[in-house]
């Protein structure tokens, strides 16, 4: 078994409530090193009866806990996913202050006041 957080490889005896990862020190007893970890589960976590974790990478009492063979779970780290919703987003830095995206051959910067105004009055010129 690895660490999630360095990829160091752990022993059993390093999994007890109160270690830590020899290498990053870490916790080791965390949701985050566990196989029923997953992100995209009710709570993270695939064991449907376990109680709610909500520190996924502190040490916890889980009675499911079962050493993951790989690094991390089955999650993607935050990194990972801010990239690739940058990727397909685009950055932060590619809107404006009001928030309308700014790039493409046919962006326009919008005004959400103006497009608010726009429809209240398209709203009560129907109802003259």
């Amino acid at each position: 078994m690895k660490c999630y957080h360095c990829g160091a490889e752990l022993a059993p005896t390093d999994l007890g409530r109160q270690n830590t990862c020899p290498s990053c020190g870490r916790d080791t007893h965390v949701c985050r090193n566990c196989e029923h970890y997953d992100p995209s589960f009710n709570n993270e976590c695939k064991e449907n009866q376990t109680e709610r974790v909500v520190e996924k990478e502190k040490s916890n009492f889980c009675d499911w806990f079962r050493p993951h063979d790989g690094i991390g779970g089955s999650g993607a780290s935050r990194d990972k996913l801010k990239s690739t919703a940058e990727a397909l987003f685009g950055s932060r830095k590619s809107f404006n202050s009001k928030g309308a995206g700014s790039k493409g051959p046919n962006s326009q910067r919008l005004d959400p006041d103006a497009a608010t105004k726009a429809a209240a009055e398209a709203i009560f010129k129907k109802n003259k």
